[in-house]
């Protein structure tokens, strides 16, 4: 929800329902692009009677951060960066560079990840190892599915299981390369982590699980709104991102009834994607020339604010903010 912003030796208390079990975050919507590269955020975990049973779980914030030579963080921004937000030369897991994160021998193991980069997407794999997505921004899926590699952008989470061998040993947790322009999928594969199996192996052999309860199904609506994400340069020869041709805070707030239920479309310049499965979601890849249609009840009344989650695009302080409001007003 928007609120002002929090001046020095100030405070805001913040008071709400927990009504999602999930992986949730929390960061600052003022100078989000230096503010997060600095580490203001933090994960908040709403658990649900319905978990899984597991042998170890684990919570991993996954980062990155541009430095310096000399240690200190770079926060120039060079036109790549201003396009596809800022990606750092140093990935970190929960604040630490490639830490090594110890498992027993044969547990089967939930990694719960949020991607809090400002810009870096995570795509994800162990070699060997196939992954079970079980979850992601909205809680547990219907159907979880088996892959090969996940892929998180900025704001995402996912909620994976992966059931590690029963003998000693490392393995490795690498970012691969993932196109998204600009020769991103010529970049080298980095290691992210590396998981120890160290210890007494795990006797019992937990099952994973293959379905969670249904996702209430809203009913189907003809778009009230849509959104469409575009680009253009300022005469002065300025990038600007926008919202329906504007950019915050030019960009119309859109009315709706508190309590009521909206269809609308989101396109980033170009032609209807794949449909996607159903899923809770509060944070959308939207690629290149895709859209989506979403569906959503707006039963909390208030300014609640949709915007770019590559962080240099959503910095107020940058003429090329993507964001705009969705007022949902009270009965």
């Amino acid at each position: 929800m928007v609120t002002p912003p929090i001046s020095p030796g100030s405070g805001f208390r913040y008071e709400f329902t927990l009504k999602d079990a999930g992986l949730y975050w929390f960061h600052p919507h003022v100078r989000s692009d230096l503010q997060v590269q600095r580490g203001l955020y933090g994960a908040l975990v709403v658990r649900s009677p319905e978990e899984p049973r597991v042998d170890e779980e684990r919570i991993l914030v996954l980062d990155d951060i541009r430095l310096k030579a000399d240690g200190s963080l770079a926060e120039y921004l060079d036109d790549e960066a201003k396009m596809m937000g800022r990606e750092g030369n140093t990935l970190l897991v929960n604040g630490v560079e490639a830490p090594e994160l110890r498992f027993r021998p044969g547990a089967l193991a939930r990694l719960r990840l949020v991607n809090a980069a400002n810009g870096r997407f995570f795509h994800l794999r162990i070699p060997g190892l196939t992954w079970r997505v079980i979850g992601g921004d909205g809680g547990f899926l219907p159907r979880p599915r088996d892959a090969e590699r996940v892929l998180l952008s900025p704001g995402e989470r996912l909620d994976l299981l992966v059931r590690l061998p029963r003998t000693a040993g490392t393995l490795d947790l690498w970012n691969e390369p993932y196109e998204r322009g600009h020769e991103s999928i010529h970049e080298p594969a980095k290691r992210v982590a590396s998981l120890v199996l160290a210890g007494a192996p795990v006797v019992e052999g937990l099952p994973m699980p293959e379905a969670f309860a249904e996702i209430e199904r809203l009913p189907a609506k003809d778009a009230s709104f849509s959104l469409r994400f575009d680009e253009r340069f300022t005469p002065e020869g300025e990038l600007l991102f926008t919202v329906n041709g504007e950019a915050h805070p030019d960009v119309p707030p859109v009315m709706v009834e508190n309590g009521s239920i909206h269809g609308f479309d989101v396109f980033n310049d170009g032609v209807p994607g794949p449909p996607e499965a159903l899923q809770n979601k509060d944070t959308i890849l939207l690629p290149a020339k895709g859209s989506l249609r979403l569906v959503s009840r707006f039963d909390e009344p208030g300014m609640w604010m949709y915007h770019c989650h590559i962080l240099e695009h959503a910095s107020p302080y940058l003429s090329h903010l993507r964001a705009g409001l969705l007022y949902a007003a009270p009965p």
